[in-house]
């Protein structure tokens, strides 16, 4: 005799979330069909929340679909099989077990199995169950996890979008990552996964993440000479916006931090121990390029000119102080009306130095219009004023 558990859900409510809603019963041959091909999908919330559904984990190794129906000799014995089947349907007495459980406890965990019903529901939601499951990993546990999903399309989605979240403001995980080589595991995920933008994404957004919340981030990626990797990276998805907006955030911190370590002045800057200067040219094209394909996107443009206001003199000792300042002029001419981009192009204008505004004479013409438009703006008067004072002294 079966007793109904009130700790397992039915078949007509497995029928009902798996349906389009609310409707007529089905026959019962059709829900136990139903619940066998449940059980026999092992990416079904049934199979992968045992916690959620314990009685239907529970007989769900019991079940073999597709297998060979066996009896005994009696019962399929020729002459004998009505009488076989009518012992077999006798009625027999069992013991009751008290499988019953506390209101509290069945209330607690009808009100999961709706919410996973609803989560897997949603767009995106065998992600978001994943990341659920994740919840209370380590750094050292987060990591192993991501590395050993690469063959796991979904588990590895939900393992870097933890690591995004975790890393978005919480300093002391990005300390904790640090100390787990993150950087590196992070990166090389990213080049071996170099033609997926999902996976690309995340991990340039994590690495982005990192750098903004922990320098020693940005120290790991000089001394592992990383730079080369993460510009590559870069270059394969170089019309998506997002990516190119949390790599020049990237790059801006690992070009300052360079700058204060160099050894041989602020015109030398080489973004790794061993690398040849070669990098340091192939990063500030990328920067260039960015402003070229985004000019109207006024976040990636004081991004780049943030950067570009620190390397002046680099730039005009390398040949490239032509290139970036037809870039900038329009730039200032497309941003007008916002005063910290101009800033920084009258900063970018006056460390070109004077003997490049002798063959482009429109770099004074561009600080004055600056100024006029924003007269009240004391900082960019003050810049600007700088800047013509400069030029002037050193003329």
């Amino acid at each position: 005799r079966m007793v109904t558990s009130s700790s397992a859900p039915t078949l007509g409510t497995l029928a009902a979330n798996e349906g389009s809603g609310s409707g007529p019963d089905l026959p019962p041959d059709l829900l136990l069909r139903k619940l066998v091909t449940l059980l026999s999908d092992a990416k079904h919330p049934l199979r992968r929340h045992p916690d959620v559904f314990p009685m239907l984990s529970r007989f769900a190794a019991a079940i073999r679909t597709g297998a060979v129906l066996v009896v005994d000799n009696k019962v399929a014995a020729p002459g004998r099989l009505a009488e076989g089947l009518k012992t077999l349907m006798r009625h027999t007495s069992s013991t009751k077990r008290d499988i019953e459980m506390d209101p509290d406890t069945r209330m607690k965990l009808t009100s999961m199995r709706t919410e996973i019903m609803q989560l897997y529901d949603g767009p995106g939601g065998e992600v978001l169950a994943q990341q659920r499951q994740l919840t209370g990993f380590s750094a050292k546990e987060l990591l192993d996890e991501m590395e050993a999903s690469v063959s796991k399309p979904l588990d590895l989605q939900a393992a870097l979008l933890m690591l995004v979240e975790h890393t978005e403001n919480d300093v002391e995980w990005c300390l904790r990552l640090r100390s787990h080589k993150v950087v590196e595991r992070v990166l090389a995920l990213s080049r071996r996964f170099n033609s997926e933008r999902g996976v690309v994404g995340k991990g340039v957004g994590i690495i982005a993440n990192l750098t903004n919340n922990d320098p020693g981030c940005v120290d790991r990626l000089i001394e592992k000479n990383l730079a080369p990797d993460f510009i590559q990276t870069l270059d394969n998805f170089q019309y998506e916006k997002q990516i190119q907006l949390n790599g020049c955030q990237v790059l801006r911190r690992l070009y300052l931090r360079a700058r204060e370590q160099a050894s041989h002045g602020p015109r030398v800057v080489i973004l790794g121990r061993n690398l040849s200067e070669v990098w340091t040219f192939k990063g500030l094209e990328r920067i260039l390029c960015d402003m070229r394909l985004f000019g109207d996107d006024a976040t990636i443009q004081n991004e780049c000119l943030t950067l570009l206001a620190n390397l002046g003199e680099l730039l005009y000792n390398n040949g490239m102080a032509g290139d970036v300042f037809s870039i900038l002029e329009v730039v200032m001419r497309r941003h007008a009306s916002r005063a910290n981009i101009l800033e920084k192009g009258v900063k970018i204008i006056a460390r070109l130095g004077p003997s490049f505004l002798q063959h482009e004479h429109r770099g004074v013409y561009n600080i004055v219009q600056a100024m006029a438009k924003h007269r009240s703006n004391v900082e960019l008067q003050r810049v600007g004023t700088r800047a013509i004072v400069a030029l002037s002294k050193d003329e």
